[in-house]
């Protein structure tokens, strides 16, 4: 794997946030900002350096158009943008994504139900209830 490759960098990133390691987070994020500014991957990664600091303002300035119909089409990103949305209490936003990368095949029940921290301020909430009914069902009856 190519650690300059924006992907790896931004997901390392992401984990360096979720560990709560800022300032690695932010060195990261930097090079890419340095490096691949017009990247979309790049403009991902500032989103969730602002989301992850509660900064929403500064945050949803990093959503682009590119990035919003990357999602449409990719399960990894709209899982991502629904991580974001749900770190900025924007939970409409955040259930919306996640039902998007359901419908796009991520149904790891167990890691939206329990395991993803970025979920937890919408795991109380009607539709997540509802998503999540159905998601485990398919999880459950999953054939390979």
């Amino acid at each position: 794997m190519d650690p300059g490759n924006p992907i790896w960098r931004l997901l390392y990133a992401h984990q360096l946030y979720l560990n709560g390691k800022m300032k690695e987070g932010d060195a990261v994020v930097n090079t890419m900002d340095r490096e691949t500014p017009e990247e979309m991957l790049t403009s991902m990664a500032l989103l969730f350096r602002h989301a992850f600091r509660g900064d929403k303002k500064k945050a949803l300035s990093h959503i682009t158009d590119d990035m919003l119909l990357v999602g449409r089409w990719d399960e990894l990103i709209a899982w991502m943008l629904a991580q974001a949305y749900a770190l900025l209490e924007e939970k409409e936003e955040a259930l919306r994504w996640l039902d998007h990368a359901a419908n796009r095949g991520f149904i790891n029940y167990p890691f939206f139900n329990e395991i993803d921290p970025c979920l937890e301020n919408i795991r109380g909430e009607a539709r997540f209830k509802k998503l999540m009914k159905r998601v485990k069902k398919e999880w459950e009856n999953f054939e390979v």
